[in-house]
């Protein structure tokens, strides 16, 4: 007569009165495959591109075992054909092969037929089931289905005498659990947490009775809840507690078309892409009337500078590329008295302290004076006064050589000029003239008085394009001879905006 064997594990059934007398092997043989399905480990080498993982009728086969452990030297990732293609299959699965070369580590993929598969990354462990569908078949991770990944598996062989089990395992990877997520086996024997082993720091597991040598010892580490390729939430999607994405280069997208999207950049900090606007919750654009006095215009950002305990040094906006081009930079300072700072190239232009003064520190201004004597004698041509002596001069746009201001940039310049004769000036004495590019602008005063150390002053506003120079120029009206004392000379000016 001819036996029947079980649908997915392959276990014997003789048929009635079917090997009288030589019925303990086939029920010795099922034994050992039924604990082999339950909670066996098996190590499984791999090499190439492809293995099949056989399940065998009434034969202990590698495709019995409950965990398989894939071990073995990769070039390139290795597809795992589990065969027959109509049994049903859950496999523990724990990628531990190593590179045999430089351009790994390698993937272990595991199918059953045409349909879907799982691929497990090197280091990795998952739970798989195959649903025995035939030719169609597909292979499917519940460690996918549960969370990133379910396990990571660490295994020890044994010296004599030994109790703690810490650092690295066989495979080099270093044992590392949260307490109270892990099973620990001794020889396929499941150990009792607390009586047979201790393990409450993390990074060793500690037995009871001293293992002997050889022994293999299977520490199973469950990972902590993750949300890993959630492709579909209808609805809101709330977490309690820490979201944390572990790859470098995460992405939120957000939108029905993910036109927006926020991406970590590794070490730095998250990139904004280009179409993002932050918008208010409402419709309200202008509020003058709010209670405390405050003008409501939009949203609110908050930069802190949370290394800085004494709150001296504030957050900042920064605009540029990279920090090795030129930036513009938007930032404030810290302490009781805030202030907002403008800055171009890492030095500040512009501050606005907490009364609301405005400085422009690098603001374009300058003054200058002369010295000795400037002798005017019968009608003299405009005659540049030669203001040597420079008083101040910020951005060092003047030149005490030309005598000339040259405007750094186009804007509304402020210029202030003064001069003093020391000897009578007549009716129609000394005038002084502003000069630009070398022609007149215009008469800013003249000396009516005929009286001696008699001061002429007057002020102009002048528009400058960058380039544009000015200077200070004085005529004679009259044919007589004075002296002008060139150290109670001045030019001066300043950038209006």
């Amino acid at each position: 007569m001819t036996s029947s064997y079980t649908v997915n594990n392959g276990l014997e059934k003789p048929e009635a009165g079917d090997q009288e007398g030589a019925w303990g092997g086939t029920l010795n043989t099922n034994f050992d495959i039924i604990d082999r399905v339950l909670s066996g480990v098996g190590s499984v080498s791999l090499s190439g591109t492809t293995h099949t993982l056989t399940t065998t009728d009434g034969t202990l086969t590698d495709g019995m075992y409950r965990v398989l452990v894939f071990t073995g030297a990769l070039g390139a990732n290795n597809t795992v054909t589990i065969s027959p293609n109509d049994q049903d299959k859950l496999y523990f699965i724990v990628n531990n092969t190593t590179d045999s070369g430089s351009s790994g580590p390698y993937s272990v993929i595991i199918k059953q037929g045409t349909g879907a598969t799982v691929t497990v990354e090197n280091g990795r462990a998952d739970i798989v089931y195959a649903d025995g569908a035939g030719s169609g078949a597909a292979v499917v991770s519940l460690g996918t289905e549960i969370g990133q990944r379910a396990f990571d598996l660490y295994t020890y062989t044994a010296t004599a005498g030994q109790t703690t089990f810490t650092g690295s395992d066989t495979a080099s990877k270093t044992l590392a659990y949260s307490a109270g997520n892990l099973f620990v086996t001794l020889n396929g024997v499941t150990l009792e947490n607390g009586t047979d082993y201790t393990a409450t720091n993390g990074t060793s597991v500690v037995l009871t009775d001293a293992a002997t040598v050889s022994d293999e010892l299977n520490i199973y580490a469950f990972n902590a809840f993750s949300v890993a390729n959630v492709t579909t939430a209808s609805a809101d999607f709330s977490i309690g507690d820490d979201l944390s994405f572990t790859s470098d280069g995460a992405v939120i997208n957000m939108g029905a078309d993910s036109d927006v999207t926020i991406t970590h950049v590794a070490d730095t900090g998250i990139k904004l892409n280009s179409t993002l606007h932050l918008e208010k919750s409402d419709a309200t654009v202008y509020d003058a009337t709010a209670s405390d006095g405050q003008v409501t215009v939009g949203p609110t950002i908050y930069l802190d500078n949370p290394a800085n305990a004494n709150n001296t040094v504030g957050g900042q906006i920064v605009f540029g590329m990279r920090s090795t081009e030129e930036q513009a930079r938007i930032g404030a300072t810290g302490g009781s008295s805030p202030a907002l700072v403008f800055g171009t190239a890492d030095v500040e232009r512009m501050r606005i302290d907490s009364n609301g003064i405005v400085s422009m520190p690098l603001q374009p201004a300058w003054c200058a004076r002369g010295s000795g004597t400037l002798a005017m004698s019968g009608t003299s041509s405009d005659v540049v006064v030669a203001n040597s002596v420079e008083i101040t001069d910020i951005g060092g746009n003047y030149n005490t050589s030309t005598y000339r201001f040259t405007a750094p940039i186009d804007g509304t310049y402020f210029v202030t000029m003064k001069f003093v004769s020391t000897t009578s000036g007549g009716a129609t004495g000394p005038a002084q003239k502003l000069y630009k590019n070398g022609s007149n602008v215009r008469e800013v005063s003249i000396n009516y008085n005929d009286s001696n150390y008699n001061t002429s002053e007057g002020s102009i506003v002048v528009e400058l394009d960058a380039g544009d120079y000015i200077e200070q120029r004085i005529t004679n009206y009259n044919n007589t001879t004075f002296n002008i004392d060139k150290s109670r000379c001045m030019f001066s000016g300043h950038l209006i905006g």
